[in-house]
């Protein structure tokens, strides 16, 4: 029974993961800290190339890379030049830090660049540093394992851009005079209380602005929050840093107001409850920046700037089990939401590490749909925890610790599913199999190294229990490393994003030993492709398109279609209006493909739910691309 539970959650998660895209963008922001030496934080990591060149009109700063000589512990120097990646022109201002590890802790020493772009870092003792250069109008970027006399470590920095537009009443095209404003990195539906922090107050006749240090080339979202408005996010892309996006015009609506008050099973008043927006956050500390609203002592709240659209709101009270109603403001009109919230069950018990508490590790809780049951917490030094308020039913108590290696981004995960009835109390102890066996992974793919790419590791321990270890592309070492493995028979899981986006995946056997490194090349260059129609889905819904190796039986989406079932995807797509899809990158052999139909949620965060599918078995050879008609009776 331990193993058909694993299997339908283990399953269902892979299928939420085949609607969930996101992409990740990262730049460097450091605190600038002026002729000085400090130890901090590390700051996130800023990957880039092993070095940029300086530009080829400048020929009297054309300077080749050399060797770096060893020099003394006092008096070392790293020095170089910073140039506008776009105009090739020196920049003036640009701070650029080295950072190491002296002694154990880490410290960093920094300058600004002078009117030719040049900077010199002096008085640093002998080692590799990190080297990062970044400005206020520039892209930041890093530069690792720099020794300790080289004079030539050059930055090419990519600008940012600008926004500038209008903000009008959407019925009438009237500018909206007062109004608050911000751009945030990438697509998002969503205002925190950060972002909120960063919004700029505008205060102009004829409803103009301006926003600068855009991101170019890449998808960002213009958030407007007006009074008696409903919060606008708008898409854009600027594509130059030396042309502005220009003539941008965003239309506010009517706001929409949702009135409520929440209650317990007793029908008291509840005091102090967070309200947000869609899906309910993993932790106490995103509860707090996603907070839209708190109830009072009456226990009533109030959410505006709504858009006047069907939504999902969260209620979490630290008392209670996290309720989740949907809504529509335009049906609900000016009465009074009523949101019950009850007691729940408890879930506790200890994370080890082998034979020892595994303590600082996190634990959280979601249901087989994948929605969270309980807020995440963090093992206390004897590596207890305690989850609070969890909704009753089947529930997959997931644990995450990270590896005792310095500098690794990766994690160790295990999963346990467990019956939980309302007001027990249950004992979940959590033991991650730790070892000294390790894999590097290689991928490439057509011989060139992708643009990102994660490998995971699972394995079912006898008990049933689902574990893993999770690890993102190195892009300086070329590898996913995964430590602290344990030795025997491991699924490896590799996926890739190519550099014409597409996405690749293969599932390979790989065996570790005690003690040893273990090098797996993957190479994600298949040529074979699945292309087809899918048809007789329902509207409002969604047709995710599976593609999994070998031919897999799946009957229904029921517990007992689902039992037995193991396997992962090589291949998704999500078809489009008239029901096609296309997969590539795949190997030689047999595949099955799967379109399954997804309910729309009613907000962007919320997962969507699969209902019914359709399948066929099909083969497929090197270099050719199969269609497939999938027809839903």
């Amino acid at each position: 029974m331990k193993k058909l539970v694993v299997g339908i959650v283990a399953v269902i998660a892979l299928l939420i993961g085949l609607w969930v895209v996101v992409e990740r963008l990262m730049s460097a922001a450091p605190r600038r800290v002026e002729g000085t030496t400090v130890t901090r934080p590390a700051p996130p990591r800023v990957e880039q190339p092993a070095g940029d060149a300086p530009p080829a009109s400048d020929a009297a700063s054309a300077r080749s890379v050399e060797p770096a000589p060893e020099v003394e512990a006092e008096g070392g120097v790293i020095a170089g030049r910073v140039y506008d990646a776009d105009t090739k022109a020196p920049l003036l201002g640009v701070t650029v830090e080295a950072e190491a590890y002296v002694k154990g802790q880490r410290v960093e020493r920094s300058v600004e660049t002078d009117g030719q772009g040049d900077y010199r870092l002096t008085h640093l003792a002998e080692g590799l540093y990190r080297v990062s250069a970044f400005g206020p109008t520039h892209y930041g970027k890093s530069r690792e394992k720099v020794r300790v006399g080289s004079k030539h470590v050059d930055f090419m920095l990519k600008g940012m851009g600008e926004i500038e537009g209008r903000v009008v009443h959407a019925s009438n095209g009237a500018p909206v005079r007062d109004f608050e404003i911000l751009v945030s990195t990438g697509r998002t539906r969503e205002l925190t209380t950060d972002l909120r922090g960063e919004a700029k107050s505008v205060h102009d006749k004829k409803g103009g602005f301006r926003l600068t240090h855009v991101h170019v080339g890449h998808e960002s979202t213009i958030i407007v929050i007006a009074s008696g408005f409903a919060t606008s996010f708008t898409s854009v892309t600027v594509n130059s840093t030396q042309k502005p996006l220009r003539d941008v015009v965003i239309r506010l609506e009517p706001e929409a107001v949702v009135r409520g008050v929440v209650i317990d099973d007793s029908g008291k008043a509840v005091s102090g409850a967070a309200v947000g927006l869609g899906r309910l956050p993993y932790s106490e500390y995103n509860i707090e920046r996603e907070r839209g609203a708190s109830t009072d002592a009456e226990g009533t709240f109030r959410m505006d700037g709504l858009a006047p659209e069907p939504v999902t709101l969260w209620v979490h009270h630290p008392d209670y089990v996290p309720a989740s109603v949907d809504v529509d403001p335009r049906e609900l009109g000016a009465d009074i939401l009523e949101i019950e919230l009850s007691s729940g069950s408890i879930i506790e018990g200890t994370v080890w590490r082998g034979e020892r508490p595994a303590r600082g590790a996190s634990v959280g809780a979601t249901d087989a749909a994948g929605e969270r049951v309980a807020l995440r917490v963090r093992t206390e030094s004897d590596g207890s925890y305690r989850l609070m308020n969890v909704r009753p039913g089947l529930v997959t108590v997931r644990a995450f610790v990270s590896p005792d290696v310095r500098g690794y981004a990766g994690y160790h995960y295990v999963e346990k599913v467990i019956e939980i009835e309302r007001n027990e109390v249950a004992q979940v102890d959590v033991v991650f199999l730790d070892g000294d066996a390790e894999l590097d992974v290689s991928v490439a793919v057509e011989a060139q190294p992708p643009r990102q790419a994660t490998a995971i590791t699972t394995f079912l321990t006898e008990s049933g229990e689902l574990q893993g270890c999770k690890a993102d592309y190195d892009v300086p070492t070329g590898y996913c490393r995964l430590h602290q493995l344990p030795s025997g028979t491991l699924t490896l899981r590799v996926q890739a994003v190519s550099h014409n986006d597409v996405t690749r995946c293969r599932i390979l056997s790989v065996g570790t030993e005690p003690g040893r490194v273990t090098r797996v090349d993957v190479d994600l260059s298949g040529t074979a492709a699945i292309s087809g129609r899918a048809s007789g889905f329902r509207d409002g819904t969604v047709v995710v398109v599976g593609v999994f190796p070998g031919a897999v039986p799946v009957p229904d989406f029921s517990i007992e279609g689902l039992s037995g079932l193991e396997f992962a995807n090589v291949g998704a797509s999500i078809a489009d209006e008239t029901g096609a899809f296309h997969i590539e990158g795949l190997d030689a052999g047999t595949y099955t493909v799967i379109a399954m139909e997804w309910q729309l949620p009613s907000t962007d965060e919320a997962p969507p739910s699969p209902h019914r599918h359709v399948q066929a078995v099909v083969e497929v050879a090197d270099g050719a691309e199969i269609e497939v008609t999938l027809t839903l009776e």
